[in-house]
This record gives structure tokens, C-alpha cells and sequence, in this order.
């Protein structure tokens, strides 16, 4: 697991962390969201979940958009009333950001979540 800080498009520095498999060339890559989505998100540790797609060959992004928690008020009071806006804005920018960067293909690419973290547009 990898943090990574990324600029979204209005220049908010959003924290990602991407899990890669040890082998594989060109694997699927998989996209968590977390819930919530207000406080709720992703953390740099071991999860149980991740590791498992990344030892079946699944790179995985784990976006921690504007409103998770950990991050300091303004950041989580930049997610309240943003849903289906800024918020999916986050996951679209880190998404583009892996496909310019090379770590994964614009046709390659799945989204998934609990939650919150199932609304994706």
C-alpha cells in the first residue's frame, strides 16, 4: 500500500492509497470507496479485504474524498451537502490520475463500494 496526495480539479489535495498485486501485468484494477461518507475512511494499515483482491491480481485505489474523516474539519465540512458533486468529482480525478500515470487502462477499471461508497457516477 502506497499513500499518494493528489490535486482534484477546484485544487483540493485529496489523500489515496493504491494497493498493487506482487505480479500479474496489466491487472484489473478494482476502486474501493468507502462509506459513510461523513468521518468514515480508508486508513494506511492492513486490510484484510484489499490484500485479498491484490493476491488474486487486483490493483486497488482507495479514495478518500472530501468529507472523510482524519483529515481536519475543513476537509470533512467540504464534503456536507456535496453529494453526487465534489465528492464523486474526488474518485473521477484519482481515476484519471491512475490512467495518465500509466497503473492502470480507462477500460480496465471498476468501482465499487458499501454504502456510500456504492454511489459512484
Amino acid at each position: 500500500m502506497t499513500p499518494y496526495t493528489l490535486t482534484v480539479r477546484d485544487g483540493t489535495s485529496v489523500p489515496v492509497y493504491l494497493t498493487l498485486p506482487k505480479q500479474g501485468k496489466n491487472p484489473t484494477r478494482w476502486w474501493c470507496s468507502h462509506g459513510g461518507p461523513h468521518g468514515v475512511r480508508d486508513y494506511w494499515q492492513f486490510d484484510a479485504y484489499v490484500q485479498m483482491l491484490a493476491s488474486r491480481g487486483y490493483g486497488v485505489l482507495q479514495v478518500n474524498f472530501r468529507g472523510s474523516g482524519g483529515y481536519g474539519r475543513d476537509f470533512l465540512y467540504s464534503g456536507y451537502q456535496r453529494w453526487g458533486l465534489e465528492m464523486q468529482d474526488d474518485v473521477t480525478d484519482a481515476t484519471l490520475w491512475a490512467i495518465a500515470e500509466g497503473i492502470t487502462e480507462r477500460d480496465s477499471v471498476c468501482i465499487f463500494g458499501g454504502s456510500y461508497g456504492a454511489m459512484p457516477r
